[in-house]
């Protein structure tokens, strides 16, 4: 009985270290996309990263009083590097079958987005979407890397009328050259680029959202417990609440 207890003992106070060395001692390597404002990107002057989504995580974890480093990396290399174990976590991740297998998902998203169609102002009245029928006989301009939906991706494989660029910046490019028809896209990142390229005149958004999803931070199963992904999510929880985040919110939404 004695030999039990002490067993039980010693796995809790390694599983209570486990929590405490890596909230309050290792420093959390976190993966960041580096090009996907106003959520995140990478200033081309000073090379900081800045957006929405690292300030929130910022705030957060100082908050936890954890040690940090959030390193931006292309998408596709940032995602990789968690799955594989050489980045503890990773923002702003949507929710995909393989990324669950590997890491754990708070309860509390960091953000939510929404992905509509964008076409030429000239085409408004002309282009419509109330389901992906009415893109039959339309090429779409589609960007790497990103999930959209299933059904969306399906349609498109099916009718074979997409063509796929790097960037959404490319393809809002292309859109305005009149290369396709259709570019789906996220509001605010659209908004962004717009204003950058100097296009907001040239583009319309159709107001029927193609999808609305929540993005996380998300953490490798094998590199963080569990436990720790829980305190994470009520601090972010509480967070949310704050006026601080709500001026957060309104200088990047507003």
């Amino acid at each position: 009985m004695k030999r039990a207890t002490a067993a039980i003992l010693s796995a809790f106070c390694i599983l209570c270290f486990g929590i405490s060395a890596h909230a309050q001692t290792q420093v959390l390597n976190i993966a960041s996309d580096n090009d996907w404002p106003p959520y995140e990107w990478v200033d081309k002057e000073t090379k900081e990263l800045k957006g929405f989504a690292p300030e929130v995580v910022t705030h957060v974890l100082k908050t936890m009083d954890v040690p940090f480093e959030i390193k931006p990396y292309p998408w596709k290399r940032a995602e990789r590097n968690v799955l594989e174990g050489k980045s503890d976590a990773l923002f702003p991740a949507s929710r995909k079958a393989k990324r669950e297998k590997t890491c754990h998902y708070p309860g509390i998203d960091l953000l939510k987005s929404e992905y509509c169609f964008f076409i030429r102002k000239e085409d408004q009245g002309k282009l419509t979407f109330t389901d992906f029928s009415d893109l039959k006989g339309h090429k779409i301009g589609v960007s790497s890397g990103y999930s959209y939906t299933t059904e969306f991706w399906e349609f498109l494989k099916a009718n074979k009328n997409y063509t796929e660029a790097k960037t959404d910046e490319l393809n809002l490019k292309k859109l305005v050259k009149g290369r396709f028809d259709y570019f789906p896209g996220e509001v605010g990142n659209v908004a962004v680029l717009a204003k950058q390229l100097g296009i907001e005149d040239k583009i319309v958004r159709l107001p029927k959202p193609i999808t609305q999803k929540p993005y996380y931070i998300i953490f490798n199963k094998a590199k963080v417990d569990e436990a720790f992904v829980h305190q994470f999510s009520d601090a972010l929880e509480a967070y949310k609440k704050s006026q601080e985040y709500q001026a957060i919110y309104t200088k990047y939404f507003n």
